[in-house]
């Protein structure tokens, strides 16, 4: 019989470091600071972020699986685009399961905290656009969708819908700064705050 072998401190060490490449570089992808063809070896990652290649290593692991990401022996990674088949597909999902999390949120009773996990982002946006700074813009818009799925009710949905939601993130970035300005959005997001609220975007 096989014997599990207790976890060691450098063990734990060595997972934290993954666990961090891991965050770092996804976050890189998902902003576009590492663009769709982007190509890197580990060895240059492993500079970049200070660490050794062996949690870079475990980090890509994560990351191929994830499909963000393509590992190729000897020659480090390089970083998949989503074709708009995909960013169809997954807005489509992603419509659905928001109009579910919109019913339910309608039909509770949201304590102040609550309300201010929706009302907060939505007020951000407004004073982003104010100053003309779409990144935090972005950043509210992403929090006010977040905030749908974890105050629904419903984990299922809300797992399906966190998934996908963080499918857009690198279209979103793009998109964004080519676009017209998205004031008509901002105030889409406040009439919906005030729908829920009222207990009337179960109607």
């Amino acid at each position: 019989m096989s014997v599990t072998r207790p976890s060691t401190p450098a063990d734990k060490s060595r997972s934290s470091r993954a666990e961090e490449a891991y965050r770092i570089l996804k976050e890189w992808i998902e902003t576009n600071r590492y663009q769709a063809g982007h190509t890197a070896l580990e060895a240059e990652l492993a500079a970049e972020l200070g660490m050794s290649r062996t949690p870079i290593r475990e980090a890509l692991v994560r990351l191929e699986q994830e499909g963000l990401v393509r590992v190729r022996p000897r020659r480090g990674m390089q970083v998949i685009g989503l074709s708009a088949d995909d960013m169809r597909d997954i807005y489509e999902v992603i419509a659905g399961a928001e109009a579910v999390a919109v019913h339910l949120l309608a039909r509770r009773d949201l304590t102040e905290a609550e309300r201010a996990q929706l009302e907060g982002p939505v007020s951000a946006m407004e004073a982003a656009l104010e100053r003309d700074d779409l990144d935090a813009w972005a950043s509210g818009d992403e929090a006010f969708h977040q905030a749908l799925f974890t105050l629904c009710g419903n984990a299922r949905v809300a797992s399906v819908g966190l998934a996908n939601l963080k499918r857009t993130r690198r279209a979103r970035y793009v998109t964004l700064h080519v676009r017209r300005r998205p004031f008509r959005s901002t105030a889409d997001h406040r009439r919906l705050v005030d729908l829920i609220l009222k207990g009337k975007a179960k109607e």
